[in-house]
């Protein structure tokens, strides 16, 4: 008794309150949030700075930064109409809707081979697949220039095409680990009722791995859109040039004259397409990386 007596008389101590779990995790959120934004500011400024120049009315604006003095859309005309943009751009297109189509048949098709067949030679034949990676792409462009040269291809879309009809070794090790995570289960009840193993990749495997595929559309689309090194080899002629190629032009002739303006004018259309395409598909792209990140 005398001892609780003690104990109960004694000066409570002052408790301090420590910071709990969801405390330090709204601090870490706000710093997190803090970092984004600087990084964002950081990151688009030098769109802001393109779009702005580009309606710009003379070089002297663009130098001293006079953003968004006057709305001049005619550097855009000049660039589409009297520079004949629409050509470029649609050759660009038509390029790139042709590797989209090789790429998705040739990485898809490749992948669902190795990932459900087992054969004697698969795993080697796999590793020599992605011992190309380890082979830099300059390497070869020589060789090609020749073979493409000796059969009459030069100045044609085939040289900056036929390739994606043969796979790439990234995409195919990408996408046999998406097929890795489908099921096996699925492959084998579709084989017992009788289903064709190019139906079970056509009907079965591709709609679900849509995810990746898709993915693999929107990087083909960046390459080949950005694509500046092959066009720069193969095409000759005015009327096949292609958008990159048709701004490295650009560049030449309009900044020697002094007409800045036009050039980002250019420029920004050249780079609209791929941030406003990544800006309405960016979920569907992550979701598509991880699912290929996961093996069953």
């Amino acid at each position: 008794m005398p001892n609780n007596i003690a104990m109960n008389s004694a000066p409570a101590e002052k408790q301090v309150k420590k910071p709990n779990f969801f405390t330090k995790r709204r601090d870490y959120n706000i710093w997190g949030v803090l970092v984004l934004a600087l990084g964002s500011i950081i990151m688009i400024f030098p769109f802001v700075f393109a779009f702005s120049s580009s309606l710009a009315n003379n070089a002297q604006d663009v130098y001293q930064m006079r953003w968004f003095q006057g709305w001049n859309w005619v550097n855009y005309k000049t660039v589409l109409i009297e520079a004949e943009m629409f050509k470029y751009i649609g050759n660009t297109l038509i390029i790139t809707a042709i590797n989209m189509i090789g790429v998705v048949l040739s990485n898809s098709f490749i992948a669902f081979g190795f990932a459900r067949y087992e054969f004697k030679g698969n795993q080697a034949m796999f590793f020599a697949v992605l011992c190309t990676m380890f082979l830099p792409g300059t390497v070869m462009q020589v060789p090609m220039f020749v073979m493409f040269n000796t059969v009459g291809a030069i100045d044609t879309f085939i040289p900056l095409t036929i390739g994606s009809f043969f796979g790439g070794a990234g995409t195919i090790f990408m996408m046999r680990q998406c097929y890795k995570g489908i099921p096996g289960a699925l492959y084998e009840a579709a084989m017992i009722d009788g289903a064709h193993p190019l139906y079970i990749w056509a009907r079965i495997y591709v709609p679900l791995a849509r995810g990746f595929i898709f993915t693999m559309c929107l990087n083909t689309f960046r390459g080949c859109w950005n694509d500046l090194f092959g066009p720069l080899i193969y095409i000759t002629s005015d009327s096949k040039r292609t958008l990159s190629l048709a701004l490295a032009n650009f560049n030449t002739k309009y900044e020697a004259s002094g007409d800045i303006p036009v050039l980002m004018a250019a420029a920004v259309i050249g780079m609209a397409p791929t941030i406003i395409i990544f800006c309405f598909v960016q979920k569907q792209f992550i979701a598509g990386m991880a699912s290929a990140a996961i093996k069953g």
